[in-house]
């Protein structure tokens, strides 16, 4: 349960659905937002592009406030000092069916977590579930993002 509530956290710092029929979303060039759950406010937007591996990963591609673009102090490595825009905060992600991508990560800024993270697209392709997990995905956080034209 703590693990689920610090992956929702993580993914506000940057900032569905199940069925038997398959539907494809093509995560490459598409970006998406999530709300900040507290204030209703937008956050990050988040483009999702192919990796040389051609796994997906996701950087982010405006921030929520663009006056004040911030750092990543907590960041260890070659994210340590850097600016957020422009931060690839999602990796290696797989496409494993038409509308599931697994096997990812994404790295909470704020605190310079890892988590684990799977990704689902709904069938209209407008939403996208992220589940973040350290250790078993049961205890999967979840946030859901909207998608940005």
């Amino acid at each position: 349960m703590k693990q689920g509530l610090l992956f929702s956290v993580a993914l506000m710092s940057i900032s569905v659905l199940s069925a038997t029929t398959a539907w494809s979303i093509e995560l490459d060039g598409t970006k998406w937002q999530a709300m900040n759950e507290k204030t209703g406010k937008p956050l990050n937007i988040i483009q999702f592009y192919k990796d040389k591996n051609g796994n997906y990963a996701g950087k982010v591609a405006q921030v929520s406030e663009p006056k004040n673009i911030p750092v990543c102090t907590t960041c260890s490595g070659e994210l340590k000092g850097k600016n957020l825009q422009g931060m690839t905060l999602i990796r290696n992600l797989k496409k494993s069916t038409d509308n599931k991508y697994t096997e990812g990560s994404v790295i909470d800024p704020a605190s310079s977590r890892t988590y684990r993270l799977n990704v689902e697209t709904s069938p209209n392709g407008q939403q996208l579930k992220l589940r973040g997990y350290i250790g078993t995905p049961a205890l999967a956080g979840t946030q859901i993002w909207n998608r940005v034209k």
